[in-house]
């Protein structure tokens, strides 16, 4: 992995811009790297496959996301492993954003990645645009992704269907609250160690304000003090936070979108075998609970991932060239390219969770929460395991919270048994972006989880809306 250091980012999307080549559509294929061609508009196939996986880049956007970059290296990695041919029963359909002037406008389209041999038996790969949406269209708004999808699917219908969403991420969190707390809540601090269970809130320790809007590096804090890299030794590394795709609305103004997780689930008018979210944050209870009825199974991080993302040379041979999609073969590949790494850059949580079995572990989480209601309002935040940085304190460990709370062991081994029943691969670094205000991993069940002693009102409001607290009753 190359490395790349930036000067402002906030918890995650960071930026190495290369030059982003413009795609005139209907005037001229362009080649973008050796042995790949670009059509235009051709039919779909409308014959019934064994696999179809989508890969949705939501914030593809050149020139208004900071992970375009990224998401185009991702493309490239893609067209070096496994890529069907025409005549194979497997479909590889991308939805991104094909620049249009200089970067600025883009157009949402749907491609299908093929192979075909030329008449020197190279292999091409072939990025076969069917179909191309409104040039101010955004990919991160519900009804978009509804409507993409739905005609992708009529289009390309299959017997096993997956999903890879890579963008930004902020796990459960309501829209545009990671990147600027205060302006929902007025009263929040930044930092571990605040306890909000006294209702009246009064007595509130002060701590350092997060910056106002969407930084795109975040700066460490020393003394409360952000600093640069260049004056305290920490590294910048760009990561896949946010949950944001910017773009530009009809009347050339940028603008910023986001999916929430009720949303989320709104988006996907039929059910997909499997997803794999390529995005920051998104490895919590929250998320997987409010996927279980439009989702099998998920692989997703509990914590950042670094903004390189997921391993996706080997992902299409792992998940169409068995008898079902390996998707622990995906996680370990992901984690085993991390672990692999030296100082900060060995930085990765990632699990796998059967969605469809969430329902035993939120009736044992009720009644857990019942019981131990007090000891968890009285937790001290710092002792649990946390998967943030900069004092974004929304994600904690399930288990290290029933543990700090004081949970019989009885009552723990009961959680365990729930959670292996769900959780069916788990694995972190020891640290996490450890030299850039990062974090030790001491422990790691799988999910994370709010901590509601550790929250807010505004927050506290908004998790109520959740199926998880529905069920679970977490916060009253």
């Amino acid at each position: 992995m190359e490395l790349r250091i930036y000067a402002n980012k906030c918890n995650f999307a960071k930026l190495s811009m290369k030059r982003l080549l413009g795609i005139l559509l209907g005037i001229s294929a362009l080649v973008l790297a050796t042995g790949c061609e670009w059509l235009h508009h051709e039919e779909p196939d409308t014959k019934e496959f064994d696999n179809l996986v989508i890969v949705c880049q939501a914030g593809y956007l050149p020139g208004t996301n900071n992970l375009s970059s990224f998401l185009m290296d991702n493309t490239e990695a893609l067209k070096r492993g496994y890529v069907p041919t025409k005549k194979d029963p497997d479909a590889l359909i991308l939805i991104s954003h094909l620049s249009l002037t200089e970067g600025k406008v883009s157009a949402p389209c749907v491609v299908r990645m093929y192979k075909k041999n030329t008449r020197r038996k190279n292999t091409t790969v072939v990025m076969d645009t069917v179909k191309v949406y409104s040039e101010f269209t955004t990919l991160t708004k519900t009804p978009t992704l509804d409507t993409v999808l739905t005609w992708i699917n009529e289009n390309y219908p299959a017997r096993t269907k997956g999903l890879v969403f890579s963008s930004h991420g902020t796990g459960w969190l309501p829209q545009g609250y990671y990147g600027n707390p205060r302006r929902f809540d007025p009263d929040y601090r930044s930092g571990d160690e605040i306890i909000w269970a006294d209702v009246k809130r009064t007595a509130r320790p002060q701590f350092p304000p997060v910056s106002e809007g969407v930084p795109h590096i975040e700066y460490p804090y020393i003394d409360g003090i952000p600093v640069r890299s260049a004056d305290s030794g920490y590294v910048d590394v760009p990561v896949r936070s946010l949950g944001t795709e910017s773009g530009w609305n009809s009347s050339g103004n940028k603008v910023d979108f986001e999916i929430e997780p009720q949303s989320f689930r709104d988006c996907f008018p039929f059910r997909f075998d499997y997803m794999i979210l390529d995005a920051c944050l998104m490895g919590g209870v929250e998320v997987a609970y409010q996927l279980r009825d439009i989702c099998g199974k998920v692989v997703f991080s509990q914590a950042e991932i670094l903004a390189d993302g997921m391993v996706y040379d080997t992902m299409m041979e792992h998940l169409c060239k068995g008898k079902t999609p390996d998707l622990l073969a995906v996680a370990q590949d992901f984690f085993d390219h991390y672990n692999t790494k030296s100082g900060v850059y060995r930085s990765c949580t990632v699990s796998c969770v059967d969605c469809g079995r969430m329902v035993p572990l939120a009736n044992l989480c009720r009644e857990l929460f019942s019981v131990y209601a007090d000891e968890m309002a009285s937790v001290i935040p710092s002792s649990v395991q946390s998967y943030f940085r900069s004092g974004k304190h929304w994600f904690y460990d399930l288990r290290d919270i029933m543990v700090q709370a004081g949970a019989s062991e009885d009552d723990l081994k009961r959680l365990d048994a729930a959670l292996s029943q769900c959780v069916l691969y788990k694995e972190a670094t020891p640290t996490m972006l450890k030299g850039s205000n990062g974090f030790d991993i001491r422990t790691h069940c799988g999910l994370s989880m709010y901590l509601p002693c550790n929250g807010g009102d505004y927050l506290d409001a908004r998790y109520k809306e959740l199926d998880w607290n529905e069920a679970t009753a977490l916060v009253k």
